[in-house]
């Protein structure tokens, strides 16, 4: 199977879904089914400078859409604090783990995340993880930074997200 081909199937069903919750669903099914994860998480900045959990396949669907982690805590707000991807085994273990309740996050052993970059700012957060402590092979995780910067093209656009009442995400640009 090409990546390239693989990519291109996931944005193109992103791109054509009907409205933003749509969009987001169809991101996360697809990385998850395409990428053989067992969670896929997206999560996009509000403007409280948070990181909503907007879409999940995998995760407890309980915190979708109310789940808000601040930059710089959790291994989620590392990843866009530092706008550089985690990948690790046994992420409950490690010291920036943040447990979101309702997420059902602990059956997982491993755990790669990505930040959605546009202009400049972090817009979002991509993450996969497994139940299996096992690494994204280096294949895979390119695989998922490319992906995450064709999918911060995407998701930059949509502006109607109504979560934890606010009216638009916002690019975090680092100033608080």
């Amino acid at each position: 199977m090409s990546v390239l081909l693989t990519l291109t199937r996931i944005v193109q069903s992103a791109v054509e879904a009907d409205g933003p919750a749509v969009q987001v669903n169809s991101i996360v099914d697809g990385i998850q089914r395409e990428m053989a994860v067992d969670a896929c998480s997206l999560f996009l900045v509000n403007d409280r400078q948070e990181l909503v959990l907007v879409a999940s396949h995998g995760l407890g669907s309980a915190a979708v859409g109310r789940a808000a982690i601040p930059f710089g805590k959790g291994l989620v707000g590392e990843v866009a604090a530092a706008r550089h991807p985690i990948n690790i085994v046994d992420p409950a273990a490690h010291s920036a783990f943040f447990y979101v309740a309702g997420s059902q996050e602990e059956q997982y052993r491993s755990f790669c995340a990505v930040p959605l970059i546009r202009g400049g700012g972090v817009i979002g957060v991509l993450a996969v993880q497994r139940r299996e402590p096992v690494l994204l092979s280096q294949e895979e995780e390119a695989f998922l930074v490319t992906l995450g910067a064709q999918l911060a093209l995407v998701v930059a656009n949509w502006v109607d997200w109504q979560l934890t009442g606010a009216s638009q995400h916002r690019v975090y640009t680092g100033v608080r």
